[in-house]
């Protein structure tokens, strides 16, 4: 299916899937071969007259796998594409989440989720992000809340252009949510 907005959009969209994949399939990898599978998948994946798209996809991808503050997000131990099956205090009574975070860190204290944004330009400010997106993390929250009743749960989203890397208040999520219901 072709999306009704145009050719521009189409290399967008595009864009958002492999850099989605890219970040599910090279965290797994030993850092020394993550370049060349990259390359080696974008190859199989763009047409030959698409490489300032692959140089773009290439670059983002990157940014965000070498960005120090986010080198937890991507340690030992991460797992990408992880179901969140549950409900919690905060959802309507018989509503049961089953959703599927990008990326989920579990420690003896600590719960982190990252889910991954390819919206350009990014928001600049968690007031300033779409109330779906607050919303459907703030459910996630609720039910690990559930989960991990003696963990810290942080959640956060990643845009991928820059990359930004924002953590999320458990203010704004339970206002979202709030709005959402």
């Amino acid at each position: 299916v072709i999306p009704p907005f145009g050719k521009g959009h189409e290399n967008r969209f595009q864009r958002g899937r492999l850099i989605h994949a890219l970040l599910q399939i090279l965290p797994e990898l030993p850092q020394a071969q993550r370049e060349e599978r990259a390359v080696a998948y974008l190859s199989q994946c763009l047409r030959e007259d698409q490489g300032e798209l692959f140089e773009d996809i290439l670059e983002a991808t990157f940014k965000v796998l070498s960005a120090p503050e986010l080198e937890g997000v991507f340690a030992q131990g991460g797992r990408s594409e992880v179901p969140i099956i549950g409900s919690g205090p905060n959802l309507p009574p018989g509503v049961i989440i089953n959703g599927r975070v990008d990326r989920f860190h579990l420690t003896d204290s600590h719960v982190h989720i990252i889910d991954y944004k390819t919206d350009r330009p990014p928001p600049k400010t968690e007031s300033d992000v779409d109330l779906p997106y607050l919303a459907q993390m703030a459910a996630y929250y609720d039910v690990l809340k559930s989960i991990y009743p003696g963990h810290q749960i942080h959640c956060a989203l990643l845009w991928t252009d820059g990359p930004r890397f924002m953590r999320l208040s458990e203010s704004a999520m339970l206002a979202a949510l709030t709005k959402a219901r």
